[in-house]
């Protein structure tokens, strides 16, 4: 069992962290009408104690969790990895209605990604703490604006351990190719998309997104639009759900 967190009343909404976060990114995140349940996949937050080695185990991980909560029809939000995690979970859930990727995509990573993430795997075994100073600031367009939030997210990923650290990386490394899957998902999916996000470059995401017919909100941030546009991820995310699910 995972470790996670129900808040409000209405629709249920599962949301999803990505690699190196946990539960609390969602913290601002509150819309109104809306059953808000936030949890911590394995490795990260108060789910250290559960590992898994692929994307897809931890959407069985996160499928049991799910289950105990008796939620029925539900829609989900995934950030970064999260994300990668939302699409393998609404393949073996047919409680799961729509699928929000928040600065993050559906294709596979290109041979030179896979190999940074062979390296980020090794790295965190003797310099994890170097590893997250370095590649969370990053996440952001102007780090500046957000020196307080970057050093209590740092905070927070130090609390990983190595091994569940290089898990994950290799995790999303080896993560199946969803663009058929996304495609087939039609008006079902939203991307929220950074502009400026270097994780998931916003002319890449263009190209695979032409011809599709799910939604993309281009936002005015790198790869944490949650922080740096908090309105508008909340505007998207509210009109996006709100809409009749056909269901």
């Amino acid at each position: 069992m995972l470790a996670y967190l129900r808040e409000g009343s209405g629709s249920p909404v599962v949301y999803l962290h990505g690699f190196l976060e946990s539960s609390v990114i969602w913290e601002q995140i509150n819309l109104d009408g809306f059953e808000k349940i936030t949890i911590d996949l394995p490795g990260h937050g108060s789910s250290k104690e559960v590992s898994c080695i692929s994307i897809a185990e931890m959407a069985a991980i996160l499928l049991q969790t799910l289950n105990s909560l008796s939620l029925g029809k539900y829609d989900l939000v995934g950030h970064s990895m999260g994300g990668y995690a939302a699409l393998e979970l609404v393949k073996i859930d047919s409680n799961c209605n729509r699928v929000v990727l928040l600065n993050s995509n559906f294709w596979e990573d290109s041979p030179q990604k896979k190999l940074d993430r062979q390296r980020v795997a090794k790295l965190v075994k003797s310099r994890k703490d170097h590893f997250i100073i370095e590649a969370i600031p990053n996440l952001f367009m102007d780090p500046e604006k957000h020196d307080s939030l970057i050093k209590n997210l740092i905070a927070d990923a130090k609390k990983m351990s190595p091994a569940n650290i290089g898990d994950a990386s290799f995790a999303i490394m080896n993560r199946e190719d969803n663009s058929e899957f996304a495609d087939s998902l039609g008006d079902k999916l939203l991307i929220i998309q950074g502009k400026h996000d270097q994780i998931v470059p916003l002319e890449l995401m263009r190209e695979r997104t032409s011809g599709m017919r799910c939604e993309v909100c281009e936002l005015e941030s790198a790869h944490m639009s949650l922080f740096e546009t908090t309105d508008e991820t909340k505007r998207c995310l509210a009109e996006f759900l709100s809409k009749e699910n056909g269901n």
